[in-house]
């Protein structure tokens, strides 16, 4: 709300001079916003809230006021700078426009949040501001920085990104003894004061997302920064006058710029994390070496078009080989064909990461073995047919990652491994070798997109698996063994061409999500779909929240009783009850004829040989040992016959549609333009607008969906959940 909308803004002689008469002033002014977004009905129970806070003593002035997320708008109340005690206000996430000249009456404020808003500029009166320690800017649409700044002695903290600022006011420069952190990533800045060279308190600086060209040589002068993220400029060098000897800089970010060459920063001896990715550096100069950065931990060089790696960069001046302190190295996004060996010699008892996905490489280098600390290896994205066979891999491997490579066999190298998650999507592996259940503390295992048409025995003794995915292959059927899959969560076996699946699975305690879709199941196995047990009196399933059997071929179901589910219509996920397996008879529909509504083929029966499964919901109940009830949702669908209906279905809406688009009220005395419009897109296969719908089209379809033929499909049941739910 506009405060201009409110009341008439008093004069300060008028206005009450204590707190709580500004506070019920700014009540008044602000009324209808502080009532919407946070339902304080009264001036009192606002002020009794968390949001206002006093000073115990006596005479009790606010010292703390927090107006973040009150949809406030236009210009800020000039009565607020009645509140001398004021030490901390927020005013973030509003629309305020603008502040008054007398918020630099505030003399004992401490902190300011006025992130989030729509300012355009600053009252140079904020430079009175002689206790501010913090004063946060960011996300509004500020083209420039009153002088005045300078003047905020006691500052600590300036946040400036993400408004639009041009330039820096000179007197930045004048906080040079407070201000230790400056923020000012996604502005437009094109250049820098040579002032910021002055501000030798200075231990953290974010210019990223700018317009830079360059650097002053005061910026690299600063004898306190510690971090300096410039990412994301125009810069082409960095000149090596650039860094201050002594500095203590750990983490430097330079990557996304136009570098073509690696910056000369080795007299960083501090330097711990650099970031040089997304530069086009092609290769690296032959004097480098890491051994000039003695104390590097993490070292970037994504997407920086490196064709290769030098054996120079992992050796000293005179090609000595040393221990290198680095423990994360990227070079994800490049052009490397082949790795160093030395690289692997240098880094054998520090690296823990090294990501080389998306690289053209062809195979490893055996000294890969060598790093014995290594954790996460990612692969992917390469040419790999195979994996060195002769030192295998680092046995201290916790992620492995080589999806979208071109193995055709499983690494034997495998079995002596403690991996626990392992990557092989996309791949062309036709089978597993039984050494598969040597790993014995895989939680993860990801074979998508491979041509495995069987899976070995011993897959049963993968004790700790808890996610297992197996989808897009061509398997025809899974060994009885993976009943014993006890810590097994998720099991995507979806987009193959099983016809059953084994009782054993029903063994599976703790699985959660079962994906079956698009396979080639015409049954399930009669115990899977019963609560317990009856000879162990042992709960089946008793974790299982979805199971989907979407695109198969069921023919026969036990039908279900009157249970609810939860079934997914695009992306919404809906509870829903329903009393039978609704299915239809091919023979007895003819897409093609004339035929009247009365006489429609579709029922709701239970399914038997000669009627085909269309859809299926319902839930199996299942109660823990603590009596807590749990659901298993399982939904059916036969896509393909849902299409062959639709021109029936299509001719009547489409009908409807066209008469109340031509002024008629209604498609039919049953049918509501909303619903007929959402039935043509969820069987265009469009996202269905479900909050167009209300409650008397609900009612409507359920009413009268026997009539219409429309009992067996999926809307329907989402039109019982809105009643269920009592949507309007």
């Amino acid at each position: 709300m506009d405060i201009t909308d409110a009341l008439p803004i008093t004069t300060t002689d008028d206005a009450n001079d204590d707190d709580d008469g500004v506070l019920a002033f700014l009540w008044e002014v602000w009324k209808v916003s502080l009532q919407e977004s946070h339902g304080w009905t009264s001036a009192d129970e606002w002020i009794a809230s968390y949001r206002v806070a006093k000073h115990p003593s006596p005479p009790h002035r606010v010292t703390h006021l927090d107006l973040s997320h009150c949809r406030l708008e236009g210009p800020l109340p000039p009565q607020l700078g009645k509140l001398t005690s004021l030490q901390s206000i927020s005013l973030s996430h509003n629309r305020l426009t603008s502040l008054p000249s007398e918020v630099g009456q505030l003399s004992s404020l401490q902190q300011l949040y006025l992130n989030g808003n729509q300012l355009t500029s600053l009252p140079p009166e904020i430079g009175l501001l002689s206790s501010l320690r913090v004063l946060y800017l960011s996300l509004n649409q500020l083209t420039s920085i009153p002088p005045q700044i300078g003047q905020l002695s006691s500052l600590r903290e300036l946040y400036l990104s993400h408004n639009q600022l041009t330039s820096l006011p000179l007197e930045i420069g004048n906080l040079s003894s407070s201000l230790l952190s400056l923020n000012l990533n996604t502005n437009q800045l094109t250049s820098l004061p040579p002032q910021i060279g002055q501000l030798s308190s200075l231990q953290f600086l974010n210019l990223s997302h700018n317009h830079l060209t360059s650097l002053p040589p005061e910026a690299g002068q600063l004898p306190s920064l510690q971090v300096l993220s410039i990412s994301h400029n125009q810069l082409t060098s960095l000149a090596p006058q650039t860094w201050h000897l002594s500095s203590p800089l750990q983490e430097l970010d330079i990557g996304y710029n136009r570098l073509t060459t690696m910056p000369d920063a080795t007299c960083l001896s501090s330097l711990q994390r650099l970031h040089l990715s997304g530069n086009p550096l092609a290769t690296f100069p032959p004097e480098l070496s890491l051994s000039r950065f003695a104390s590097l931990r993490a070292l970037r060089l994504s997407n920086c078009q490196l064709t290769s790696l030098p054996s120079s960069l992992f050796t000293t001046a005179r090609g000595v080989m040393f221990i290198s302190s680095l423990q994360l190295l990227d070079i994800n996004h490049n052009q490397l064909t082949s790795l160093p060996p030395e690289m692997s010699l240098l880094l054998s008892s520090s690296l823990r990461v090294l990501h080389l996905s998306d690289n053209r490489l062809t195979s490893l280098p055996p000294e890969i073995g060598g790093l014995s600390y290594l954790q996460v290896l990612d692969l992917s994205s390469n040419q790999l047919t195979s994996l060195p066979s002769e030192t295998g891999l680092p046995s201290s491997l916790y992620w492995l990652n080589l999806d979208h490579n071109r193995l055709t066999n499983f690494p034997p190298v495998m079995g002596h491994l403690s991996i626990r998650r392992l990557h092989l999507n996309n791949n062309r592996l036709t089978s597993l070798p039984p050494g598969v259940g040597q790993l014995s503390s895989l939680q993860e295992l990801y074979l998508r997109s491979n041509q495995l048409a069987s899976l070995p025995l011993e897959m049963g003794r993968l004790s700790s698996l808890e996610e297992l995915s197996l989808d897009d292959n061509q398997l025809t059927s899974l060994p009885p063994e993976m009943g014993r899959l006890s810590s097994l969560r998720v099991l995507n076996l979806s987009s193959n061409r099983l016809k059953s699946i084994p009782s054993e699975i029903e063994r599976l305690s703790s699985l959660v999500r079962l994906d079956l879709t698009a396979n080639q199941l015409v049954s399930l196995p009669p115990s899977l779909l019963s609560a317990d047990d009856t000879a162990t009196k042992e709960r089946r399933f008793p974790s299982l929240q979805l199971m989907s059997l979407v695109d198969n071929c069921l023919i026969t179901l036990p039908p279900p009783s009157s249970v609810s589910v939860t079934i997914e219509i695009g992306a919404q996920r809906l509870p829903v009850t329903l009393d039978a397996c609704y299915s239809f008879d091919d023979s007895d529909m003819d897409v093609d004829s004339d035929m009247d509504v009365d006489g429609s083929p579709f029922s709701s029966s239970s399914p038997s040989s000669s009627s085909a499964m269309v859809a299926v919901a319902y839930t199996l109940h299942f109660y823990n040992d603590t009596g807590e009830e749990n659901k298993a949702a399982i939904v059916i669908v036969d896509r393909e016959r849902l299409a062959r209906r639709w021109p029936f279905f299509r001719h009547l809406l489409d009908a409807g549609l066209s008469e109340a688009r031509s002024g008629c009220a209604d498609l039919s005395p049953y049918f509501s333009c909303r619903l007929g419009q959402c039935l043509v897109d969820y069987f265009d296969g469009k996202d269905v607008q479900v909050s167009s719908l209300r409650t008397q089209d609900c009612r409507d379809l359920v009413e009268h969906a026997d009539y219409f033929g429309l009992s067996d499909t999926l809307l329907y049941a989402f039109c019982v959940a809105k009643l269920e739910r009592g949507e309007n």
